[in-house]
């Protein structure tokens, strides 16, 4: 991993400042961080692409906010202009996991299917996602 091919931390948790200031995300610091933590691992460019084209939607359990079991996004959102996709992160990734990667693959892994343009969930597109996920982990560790 080349540093100057990756942002920091810090730098992530600017870029995607918004969630928390337009208020349309509930989202509890510690999940913030998990999130931005994730996002930290992917190169440059990609950070770029699904900043522009991808929206996160966290449903969140954080201790003294509503539980939302589904939630409604309008189109016309000021968020949404222009996205292309959409992830939404369950209250179950931020769950303790044994696995030390684990919520960051799983949140890697629905940003790889975007970047894959992949239209369909079937066990091809499954195993490029998870490969293509492994492989930005990997470059981060490395």
């Amino acid at each position: 991993m080349r540093k100057q091919d990756y942002y920091s931390k810090d730098e992530i948790k600017r870029m995607f400042q918004f969630y928390r200031e337009k208020g349309d995300m509930n989202i509890t610091d510690r999940e913030y961080d998990i999130l931005c933590d994730a996002i930290r691992c992917l190169p440059k460019e990609i950070v770029n692409k699904i900043k522009e084209e991808v929206y996160f939607v966290v449903l969140s359990l954080g201790e003294g906010r509503k539980q939302y079991p589904a939630c409604y996004l309008s189109t016309y959102s000021e968020c949404l202009k222009s996205k292309k996709g959409i992830i939404f992160l369950t209250p179950l990734i931020f769950e303790s996991k044994p696995d030390c990667l684990y919520p960051t693959s799983e949140i890697l892994h629905e940003v790889a299917h975007h970047v894959l343009g992949h239209m369909e969930e079937n066990a091809k597109t499954q195993r490029e996602a998870k490969k293509l996920a492994e492989k930005w982990i990997l470059l981060c560790l490395g």
